[in-house]
């Protein structure tokens, strides 16, 4: 299974721990474009789009100035590759960034 482009909308909350430091938690709609193919390729592939459930959380610190950091845990269940005979599918990301608020 080999997978393409990941797309998400979903909603973000958090609290201020600190004053320059904040903890959210997110959820939301996540949709992941898959390919299936077999061990010798000869045979046709298998496109499908799976969509599913994701959630996380999350510390965005505040910087000097309008720079912002965050750190981020994300978990992505997909279940309509199962429809597919390919099974559930779930992702997990740490993503770590520098943001500039505007």
């Amino acid at each position: 299974l080999e997978a393409g482009g990941q797309y998400y909308i979903g909603a973000r909350a958090g609290v201020a721990l600190t004053p320059g430091i904040a903890a959210y938690g997110k959820v939301g709609y996540t949709a992941l474009d898959t390919r299936a193919f077999t061990e010798s390729g000869s045979l046709g592939e298998l496109e499908e789009n799976a969509d599913g459930l994701r959630f996380g959380g999350g510390l965005q610190i505040q910087l000097p100035g309008p720079l912002e950091a965050r750190v981020e845990y994300r978990r992505s269940n997909y279940n309509d590759l199962a429809d597919a005979g390919q099974g559930d599918a779930k992702t997990d990301q740490v993503v770590a960034g520098i943001g500039l608020r505007f």
